[in-house]
């Protein structure tokens, strides 16, 4: 079969300027379009990666020039003629540093697809091969499949593995451990105040908690953890077989800090299954130009939210007291969020782009956080079914179903599909909690939701604070 190949050239890395090439092989094609997605999976924003394209031309084998014409931000049309391959090149300026972009310097070279490699809609399923041509005495960190017998040479199926493809280029620290069979690699850049036996330690907890969880069940061959120490702030974005994680780079020696960290490492791992396989329906192809809209995004964000703290308490990294103080807390911050009064969850996961994405001083009023409310609402569903069916099903039950239908049928799920999931596991029927609690804006009942679990809910007025605060504890009749 044809593949689209791709070559990147790092000369200067001082300059932050990434050489391209890419070579399309053309069928009965006279003229193609070529594009550079304006947004990555995962973040939910348009970007405009073709502000970063320098000099973008087109030429045949023997160097001819070919017409090419841009006919959008991010949309070029070239003129084939009777070529068997065209060959596109361009520079890349990579000057930003955060988890949804690409960042070159003298030290390293950080790599999101999405934000790198060109593509042809037509040719999208078409394999590729990428050969990466990087300094001396750098390194090469990804977890894509490495071609046989070719040094820093990789393949992917088709264009969205490579445009979900995460790459560090550099010098690093590098922790790596099996389990099931498969390799994980948590790769470290920059300086701080981690220790890397804890890292292991606990990075393998997790790993093993979620594939326990799923059954031993994993839709990658490896996988990688990005890590980036900076000075403060904290991002994640998930890959196919990989996440790139921000975090600062001295806030490991405290309880609060490193259980931070922890968090943020599960909640990215379990999107390895929670969005990259159980997908909302709109994102099996996705639209990469403009906005791709969906109202699943409480279960890609929501549940994600929910297990991933959900397996630091399960796997002994979090304590019962610390981990109930950050559920009083998500109660606290979704009550106190006006627009949850206006916005439903399926409403804000639609609107993300200009919502979630864009906020500005009156976004509370008008929405909620599908991630916040959408962790209540796992954990809702969780006690509800062990209710109703005696502890004997959860909701881990209904992920695993969801995930079967990726692993057997490679395709997105719809919210009917997820309600009718809920269903079969409970044995009846979840239309008023969804009616009420997912499309519509009513109050969540909490209390109602915790006792189930033996647990009372209290609000406590503090008297430095205007505001209410939140316990929580087992109750005893």
């Amino acid at each position: 079969m044809k593949a689209v190949e791709y070559l990147i050239r790092i000369k200067e890395p001082h300059t932050h300027i990434i050489k391209v090439t890419a070579i399309f092989p053309v069928s009965d094609d006279k003229i193609i379009e070529i594009s550079l997605p304006a947004w990555i999976p995962g973040s939910y924003l348009i970007q405009d990666y073709c502000k970063n394209i320098i000099n973008l031309q087109a030429y045949d084998e023997k160097q001819k020039p070919l017409l090419c014409i841009q006919l959008a931000k991010g949309t070029w049309r070239i003129e084939a003629g009777n070529r068997k391959n065209i060959f596109v090149s361009y520079d890349l300026y990579a000057g930003e540093l955060h988890d949804h972009s690409c960042h070159l310097d003298a030290y390293h070279a950080h790599l999101n697809g999405a934000g790198l490699f060109v593509f042809s809609e037509k040719m999208r399923h078409l394999p590729t091969v990428l050969t990466i041509e990087l300094p001396s005495g750098w390194q090469i960190a990804t977890a894509m499949d490495q071609k046989k017998h070719q040094k820093n040479t990789y393949i992917t199926d088709n264009y969205e593995e490579l445009a979900d493809s995460l790459i560090e280029l550099g010098n690093f620290d590098l922790i790596e451990f099996q389990y099931d069979d498969i390799q994980y690699s948590f790769v470290i850049c920059g300086g701080g105040n981690y220790k890397k036996d804890y890292i292991k330690r606990d990075v393998t907890k997790i790993v093993k908690g979620i594939v326990k969880m799923f059954k031993h069940k994993v839709p990658f061959k490896r996988y990688m953890f990005l890590l980036h120490l900076i000075p403060e702030g904290i991002e994640g974005l998930e890959h196919l077989n990989s996440t790139s994680l921000f975090f600062p780079a001295f806030d490991f020696s405290t309880r609060k800090g490193y259980t931070l960290f922890l968090s943020l490492v599960s909640h990215e791992f379990f999107h390895a299954w929670n969005v990259k396989a159980i997908r909302p329906g709109e994102f099996d192809h996705y639209d990469y130009l403009n906005e791709d809209y969906t109202t699943l995004l409480w279960l890609s964000e929501g549940i994600t939210n929910y297990y991933g703290d959900l397996i630091l308490r399960r796997e002994g990294l979090w304590t019962r007291e610390g981990y109930f103080k950050h559920i009083t807390t998500r109660i606290k911050e979704v009550l106190s969020t006006p627009g949850r009064k206006r916005s439903s969850l399926e409403k804000a996961s639609f609107e993300t782009w200009t919502r979630h994405y864009q906020p500005n001083e009156n976004t509370q009023n008008v929405t909620v956080s599908y991630y916040r409310k959408g962790e209540l609402i796992g954990l809702m569903l969780d006690l509800e079914i062990r209710r109703i069916t005696g502890n004997k099903r959860s909701l881990d039950d209904v992920m695993r179903k969801l995930y079967l239908i990726w692993e057997k049928e490679k395709r997105g799920i719809t919210s009917k599909e997820l309600q009718t999931i809920v269903e079969e596991t409970a044995g009846c029927s979840f239309m008023d909690f969804f009616n009420n609690y997912v499309a519509g804006t009513t109050e969540l009942p909490m209390k109602k939701y915790l006792s189930y679990a033996g647990l009372k809910l209290e609000k406590v007025k503090e008297e430095k604070k205007d505001e209410d605060e939140y316990t929580l504890h087992p109750h005893i009749p």
